[in-house]
């Protein structure tokens, strides 16, 4: 009797769990409508990439590094202008070719 309660149990072990084809392409349509997810933190990195457009304009308007520096600083953001500037190259160091 053991070895007949083995082969049900293997039995029971081996079988796949069956999933309807319209539920498969109605959780795919689901899936693919699902909106964007919002994230709740970011790396620096993408900090400064999320901030980049009104950060160039500051340098632009005349505003350093260090300045920026600050003002993120007093917002939360704590970054060094060595770091900001890896981030955020100005554009003034490209060369003509």
């Amino acid at each position: 009797m053991a070895a007949n309660g083995k082969a049900q149990e293997g039995k029971r072990r081996s079988r796949a769990t069956l999933v309807k084809s319209d539920v498969v392409k109605e959780v795919n349509l689901f899936l693919q409508e699902l909106p964007e997810k919002q994230k709740d933190d970011y790396s620096l990195k993408e900090a400064v990439d999320k901030l980049k457009e009104p950060l160039q304009d500051a340098l632009s308007k005349g505003y350093t590094y260090d300045d920026l520096v600050k003002i993120l600083a007093g917002r939360g953001i704590k970054i060094s202008a060595l770091t900001l500037k890896n981030y955020l190259p100005s554009g003034k160091k490209q060369t003509a070719k």
